[in-house]
């Protein structure tokens, strides 16, 4: 069953039937869409003029995110089935653009800096990514299409550029 929500200035709280769950406290759009079975969503916004979108299709997925600083900016979409992604921005100003289908990957993008951008996707069956960004304006771009890849970006000096692509 489809499941959208919207949240809106200052406060607001909603549990989904399909176990997504809202708690925006700030200034930015938030927006949920879970249209398969048994996934769960939960976005924590409590900094200013964050935006997050956050889709799910196919089954058992999760998705994780806490925007606490201002201005950043989450779109994560996963399909398939068993898919996790987790996403912390307490910088400011933060891009992180996360893609996967297939089964049983995982995503962690950790963002405490200013200005970093993280580009994640994966098709594949059981990859992992994690990016950890901590200064400022680093890019990080994650592209992988085998099975069981796992990659790991860690920038903390400023203006860094990290590509990862495995076949």
């Amino acid at each position: 069953m489809f499941r959208t929500a919207f949240a809106r200035m200052f406060l607001v709280a909603a549990c989904l039937s399909s176990g997504a769950a809202v708690n925006a406290q700030d200034l930015g759009p938030a927006e949920l869409s879970l249209p398969g079975e048994g996934s769960s969503a939960a976005l924590l916004q409590s900094g200013d003029f964050n935006q997050a979108a956050l889709t799910q299709a196919g089954a058992a997925h999760v998705i994780s995110a806490t925007q606490g600083g201002s201005s950043n900016q989450l779109t994560a979409t996963q399909s398939g089935q068993m898919n996790q992604m987790s996403v912390l921005q307490s910088g400011d100003q933060n891009i992180a653009v996360l893609w996967q289908a297939g089964q049983l990957n995982r995503i962690d993008v950790q963002q405490t800096g200013l200005q970093n951008a993280a580009h994640v996707t994966q098709h594949a069956l059981q990859a992992s990514a994690l990016v950890t960004q901590g200064g400022i304006g680093n890019q990080a771009f994650v592209e992988q299409y085998v099975n069981f890849a796992n990659a790991v970006v860690r920038q903390d000096g400023n203006h860094g550029i990290a590509t990862v692509i495995q076949y």
